[in-house]
């Protein structure tokens, strides 16, 4: 199962625990792989072995909506500094 997120989004972070609770029962019966949306933006495919044939622009949220790109100057650019 291919469970799409994107970094900056407060509801796929409360999802990513709901995806770890459900591989438990699972165990290797079935393959929950996580997918960041943004690396497929300017990737579709039509490769049913490719993750982009299966990605239609939503991601976990209580009601999902098309992701769109935002300008530039809507993204946060703060660089921190590793120390």
């Amino acid at each position: 199962l291919l469970v799409f997120y994107i970094d900056d989004s407060k509801d796929c972070k409360q999802f990513s625990t709901v995806v770890s609770q459900l591989q438990a029962p699972y165990g290797r019966a079935a393959s929950f792989i996580p997918v960041s949306a943004d690396t497929l933006y300017d990737k579709p495919s039509d490769d049913p072995m490719e993750p982009g044939y299966y990605y239609e622009g939503l991601v976990p949220r209580s009601e999902s909506i098309e992701l769109k790109r935002r300008p530039i100057n809507e993204i946060n650019t703060e660089l921190r500094s590793h120390i």
